[in-house]
């Protein structure tokens, strides 16, 4: 059986357009400044007329193999509850927590 994750807490980016950050139980991604990634960002998606679009963080290698965090848009929504209820049931996906899960191994992996 697997434990259902729900989101842990969220922030709100100091941006001119609204960003909020969105961590979520059971994550422990870290960037070399010491400052926990967010698994997520709600943004407004000013292509689309002010709706918010939801973010999720991918790793990537640089040409030096640094490994890095980028957040892709994957789809948008008319408020950010919406957003949020997406986040909530996208990551509780089996192929999502796999993704989730292969991020911390390569995350340790890099701190060797």
């Amino acid at each position: 059986m697997t434990e259902t994750i729900d989101i842990d807490s969220t922030k709100i980016a100091d941006s001119i357009l609204f960003c909020e950050e969105v961590y979520i139980q059971y994550d422990c991604i870290y960037n070399n400044a010491d400052q926990k990634v967010p698994a997520f960002q709600i943004t407004e998606n000013m292509a689309e007329g002010g709706k918010y679009r939801v973010n999720a963080r991918r790793q990537q290698y640089t040409a030096d193999n640094v490994l890095i965090y980028i957040f892709p848009y994957i789809c948008s929504f008319d408020t950010i509850d919406e957003c949020k209820q997406f986040i909530f049931e996208y990551i509780n996906q089996p192929v999502s927590q796999a993704i989730f899960n292969d991020q911390h191994r390569n995350a340790l992996e890099a701190m060797k």
